[in-house]
């Protein structure tokens, strides 16, 4: 198992997102392994850390398997033609502060046919404060029936700071995710006097 953490929620946002991974090969974990399982809250406070364990894990049970596979590919990986994606290697984008960049979707259907819908305005899960899934319509981010991929844009707010930070995408297909994807944020560099002339 592996998860995409830490989770952080950011000032202006009142919630964060997490995915928890079983390869091929896990195995259902015993209660006694589960109860072991904690986690901890951290907050700076009037310049104070402060630490708060928040509990744990009730159970932890291995789900079937998965009707469909996510994949986010940046535009260049796409036009490369890469289907390779691992939990052991995490998928990098990056944006660019002011602007709007294209990226792709991938699904590998392996039970399930249908629609695929990602969601509306919270399409992007664990997006940086500023960076969102843009251009989604009235009906959000989907794949129709029979679609294996198609391209998004991620739009990034100019006054978004530079920043790394872990996102994906979360389906309508038994709530699969894609993997995680780190996502940077950089702000271009304004063309030097020579450049210019």
């Amino acid at each position: 198992f592996s998860f995409s953490g830490p989770v952080e929620i950011q000032n202006e946002q009142l919630q964060a997102f997490g995915i928890l991974i079983a390869e091929k090969d896990a195995v259902e974990p015993s209660e006694d392994v589960v109860k072991q399982i904690r986690f901890v809250a951290k907050a700076r406070i009037a310049e104070h850390d402060v630490i708060h364990e928040i509990g744990g894990l009730k159970t932890l049970k291995l789900g079937a398997a998965p009707k469909v596979i996510v994949r986010i590919l940046s535009a260049e990986q796409q036009a490369a033609g890469s289907t390779e994606q691992t939990s052991e290697q995490t998928p990098e984008l990056t944006v660019w502060a002011g602007e709007t960049q294209r990226a792709f979707i991938q699904v590998e259907r392996l039970d399930h046919d249908g629609l695929v819908e990602f969601g509306k305005e919270d399409a992007g899960r664990n997006m940086p404060h500023g960076v969102f899934v843009d251009n989604i319509g009235l009906n959000g981010l989907m794949l129709l029936s029979g679609q294996t991929e198609r391209e998004f844009f991620i739009r990034t707010d100019s006054w978004v700071p530079e920043t790394n930070r872990l996102f994906h995408l979360k389906t309508g297909v038994d709530g699969i995710t894609s993997l995680p994807v780190m996502l940077h944020v950089r702000h271009r560099k304004p063309p030097t006097e020579a450049e210019e002339n």
